[in-house]
């Protein structure tokens, strides 16, 4: 039993046992919904003003997240992970994977470089162990702005 399914059967105990009156119904029921179904409900327009019919979108738009949820879930384990910043990735002594969305590096700050030399750690990755020119995780065969124009120079010189 789903907590809608539960709840809309509390809720038609209590219109049962108490004299609600019909156009406070829908309200009331709408009382008790949970926050999500409230915010896809105030999406709608117009709402419906019947209680009966505002059970019955109700129980689809239920059904509806339902279905959703569970795709999400198949699909989550195929879903690439997002690192809220280089940081947390070196504290947790952990190597981005390849095509791993979010590992963009940004250059370090004075005080990050200052402090990495103090602790012994590598300025690519963070690491202890080794320096940056022999980091195993820095990709060996970046250029930088300088390198790339000698060698598009040298190739044009060649052609």
């Amino acid at each position: 039993m789903t907590p809608l399914v539960s709840y809309l059967a509390n809720f038609n105990w209590l219109v049962a046992e108490t004299s609600w009156p019909k156009e406070k119904q829908a309200a009331l029921f709408y009382k008790g919904l949970i926050e999500e179904l409230k915010d896809i409900l105030a999406q709608i327009d117009p709402q419906p003003t019947d209680c009966q019919d505002l059970i019955n979108l109700v129980l689809r738009l239920d059904h509806r997240l339902a279905e959703r949820k569970g795709t999400r879930k198949k699909t989550e384990k195929y879903s690439w992970r997002v690192h809220e910043n280089r940081e947390s990735r070196t504290q947790k002594e952990r190597t981005p994977e390849p095509m791993e969305i979010g590992t963009i590096r940004r250059p370090l700050t004075k005080d990050e470089k200052d402090l990495r030399r103090k602790n012994g750690q590598c300025l690519y990755c963070g690491r202890k162990g080794h320096f940056d020119k022999e980091c195993p995780i820095k990709p060996k065969n970046k250029q930088g702005p300088v390198q790339k124009i000698a060698a598009n120079a040298q190739a044009e010189s060649e052609n």
